[in-house]
C-alpha cells in the first residue's frame, strides 16, 4: 500500500530534532466507505460521526458540501441529535436522488429501502436494502450501500 510522508505540524510527525516523520498510508476511498459501512454495522446505535463520516466521503454527498443553505439545515438536525432527520436529508441530497421506498420496523430491527429514482417499484436492480436494530443507522447504512454500487 502506497504512503505519504507527513511533515511540519502534523499531529501525524514527530517534530524531535533528527526524528524521522511518521509514514501515514493513503486510504482509498472506496474501502474508507466500506469501513464505515462495517463500523455502522457493528454499533449498537448510529453516532454522530458516523454521519460527519459520511458527508466526508460519500460521491453522492459532494454537491451538499458546497450548498451554504443546505449544510447550514444539515448542521441544525445534526445540533439538535436528529440523526434519522439528517440521515433522511442526506438521502433528499444525494446525487443521483435516491427516495425511501421502505422504513419498517420488523421483529426489533430497522428496515430500510432505498430506491435511485423518484418513484419506487418492483424493479429490484435499483434497489438497496439496509438492517439495523437503530432506525438512523438503517437510514444511513441503506445510502451507503447505493453509493458503493454506484
Amino acid at each position: 500500500m502506497p504512503s505519504t510522508v507527513a511533515t511540519g505540524n502534523s499531529p501525524w510527525c514527530d517534530d524531535r530534532i533528527g526524528a524521522k516523520p511518521l509514514m501515514v498510508p493513503e486510504v482509498d476511498p472506496l474501502s474508507a466507505i466500506a469501513t464505515l459501512a462495517i463500523r455502522i454495522r457493528a454499533a449498537r446505535i448510529l453516532r454522530e460521526h458516523h454521519v460527519w463520516e459520511a458527508v466526508r466521503l460519500l460521491p453522492s454527498l459532494l454537491s451538499l458540501t458546497e450548498d451554504r443553505d443546505a449544510m447550514r439545515r444539515f448542521r441544525a438536525l445534526m445540533d439538535t441529535d436528529l440523526l434519522s432527520e439528517a440521515a433522511l436529508f442526506l438521502i433528499a441530497a444525494s446525487r443521483p436522488t435516491r427516495t425511501v421506498c421502505r422504513l419498517a420496523l420488523k421483529d426489533g430491527v430497522w428496515v430500510c429501502t432505498l430506491r435511485r429514482e423518484e418513484r419506487c417499484s418492483r424493479d429490484d436492480a435499483r434497489k438497496f436494502t439496509t438492517m439495523h436494530q437503530d432506525e438512523a443507522a438503517a437510514l444511513l447504512s441503506a445510502l451507503i450501500a447505493a453509493d458503493s454500487r454506484h
